[in-house]
């Protein structure tokens, strides 16, 4: 089901975030003395290069950084609530020491390299850190066709979310990036950005029914965006599109959020989207009320389920194999629940027929005041 090909996307090793992401917060202040761990948090800094070796990653900074969620009325936030600086050594080891227990707050160690900072998994106040941070080698991406390829392979996985509401349909998508090579492609300053697939109209049969790629996203702020998971890079509308300028680290790490909203008046509707990258997992979930049945069909090799969830009709579609870049990919649904014109067009006649009605009994009140 989509929630266990969902589930797999969240389990990462080491992610990639910006410079100074979660360090340019202030260190928790206040008169209380915490006690020291009694030991101090140790590990050692590997570095992938180009070449794909592995070396120490000498004389380099990093920081150990406590987090704590914050209650909100909008939800729980993250903040930095201490941290502490050190450097490796020339064989890469890397030393805390005289670091207090922070209660309630996860620990992390960050590394700045070469505009990225990588992050160690989370460990708690007596937990060992893990053995070794990995940082990699940056790319810049590739500037056109005739660039050398990357050294690694490049794959979406997208997962839409569906919700018939009375005239609309509520989209939220979900795309990730798996980076299967060993360094860091960065598309901040590259010619183009990563290409983030949106839904679109087909075209008509005149144009074969292609499905627009540019000229759908207006210029400006983008909205219905969440910021990308690693909190470095930014998702822009450029070339009519979306696209995703920041670093890709290896592993897959990287994901952005996006929603948007999309009317419908007839019972039929098209929408889909073409991708530059392979889809290694396409899944949807549609939600419509229960008193609805409306049908969804995906145009390309997949499996569905149905079933019923707190009074919602829940219809889930899985691709079975992967989808090669620029492969169409389009939902059609059927038997939308349109809002019958009927009931407005009557209370416009019938409200017309008083008001005539009425006009005509003032008139004649008036005739024969005047007479008499």
């Amino acid at each position: 089901m989509l929630e266990t090909a969902v589930a797999t996307w969240f389990v990462t090793v080491a992610v990639a975030a910006p410079p100074h992401a979660a360090i340019q917060q202030g260190d928790a202040a206040g008169p209380v003395t915490l006690p020291r761990r009694p030991t101090p948090v140790q590990t050692v800094l590997i570095e992938t290069r180009l070449d794909g070796s592995l070396a120490p990653l000498a004389h380099a900074e990093a920081w150990l950084i406590a987090k704590k969620d914050k209650p909100g009325a909008h939800g729980a936030s993250t903040e930095t609530a201490k941290r502490w600086r050190s450097m490796s050594t020339g064989s890469g080891g890397l030393s805390f020491s005289e670091v207090e227990m922070v209660p309630g707050a996860r620990f992390e160690i960050a590394v700045p390299h070469q505009g990225v900072l990588y992050r160690s998994t989370e460990f708690g106040l007596m937990d060992p850190a893990p053995p070794e941070v990995r940082v990699h080698g940056v790319v810049p991406a590739p500037s056109g066709e005739l660039a050398p390829p990357l050294p690694g392979r490049l794959t979406l996985q997208v997962a839409l979310r569906i919700d018939l509401l009375e005239t609309e349909l509520r989209f939220t998508e979900t795309v990730r990036v798996l980076n299967e090579g060993h360094v860091t492609i960065d598309y901040t300053h590259a010619p183009r950005g990563l290409h983030v697939p949106i839904l679109a109209v087909p075209l008509g049969r005149a144009l074969e029914g292609r499905i627009p790629v540019s000229g759908i996203v207006p210029k400006g702020r983008l909205h219905g965006v969440k910021p990308p998971s690693l909190g470095q890079g930014t998702l822009v509308s450029e070339a009519g599109g979306v696209a995703y300028r920041g670093p890709v680290p290896p592993g897959g790490g990287l994901y952005f959020e996006l929603s948007e909203t999309v009317p419908f008046s007839t019972e039929a509707l098209r929408l889909g989207f073409v991708s530059d990258l392979d889809l290694t997992l396409f899944a949807v979930t549609f939600a419509s009320p229960d008193r609805a049945a409306p049908d969804l069909r995906l145009e390309v090799p997949s499996r569905s389920g149905h079933d019923v969830r707190q009074g919602f009709n829940v219809t889930e579609i899985v691709a079975t194999a992967t989808l090669p870049a620029g492969t169409p990919v389009v939902l059609s649904f059927d038997r939308l629940p349109i809002q019958s014109s009927i009931p407005r067009t009557l209370a416009i006649g019938g409200g017309s027929v008083l008001a005539l009605v009425f006009g005509v009994l003032f008139f004649s009140v008036w005739l024969r005041r005047a007479s008499a």
